[in-house]
């Protein structure tokens, strides 16, 4: 079974397979099996549907490289897998967006206060924008997360010397 890129290496050889049976398409990606239909050239239709399966994977390949922190929260990463089975773009990217939620320490709700506390900064890219350019906005936080964390008495939070709580 040929598997392409960064599959075919430890970690993730051993650990993608049980994680992309579940979603549509990359089991047969990354086995090879991805062909057009009339044996000459992709579809529109089947280039939307490729490019999903690539979106997949890439957040599945993600996922192993930060597998303690994803399987810490077997909730998140069951709604992270099932938002990963749809083929609209929105919801993959939802998929995405939380969990980098997870990696950063960052929830919904810090975001919501941030936003209605007038505590963030914008940056983006590039400085001059000519047509048909592509722009990126960045939007950063600046309260430390240790403090929003300690002040919510989350779990992980460190305390005022820097050590970590009781439940860490």
């Amino acid at each position: 079974m040929p598997v392409f890129g960064q599959f075919g290496v430890e970690p993730w050889k051993t650990k993608y397979p049980p994680l992309v049976s579940l979603l549509p398409g990359c089991a047969e990606l990354l086995a090879g099996a991805a062909t057009p239909a009339n044996d000459s050239e992709w579809s529109g239709d089947e280039l939307v549907t490729w490019d999903a399966v690539a979106a997949r994977l890439d957040t599945v390949y993600k996922m192993i490289a930060v597998e303690t922190v994803v399987n810490g929260n077997p909730a998140l990463k069951a709604k992270i897998l099932e938002k990963l089975k749809s083929s609209d773009a929105f919801r993959l990217a939802d998929a995405e967006a939380d969990l980098v939620e997870l990696v950063q320490g960052v929830t919904a709700e810090d975001v919501r206060e941030a936003l209605t506390g007038g505590i963030w900064d914008t940056n983006s890219e590039p400085v001059f924008v000519t047509d048909q350019d592509v722009i990126r906005v960045y939007l950063k936080l600046r309260e430390d997360r240790e403090a929003a964390s300690l002040r919510s008495g989350r779990k992980g939070a460190r305390d005022a010397t820097g050590n970590g709580s009781a439940e860490d």
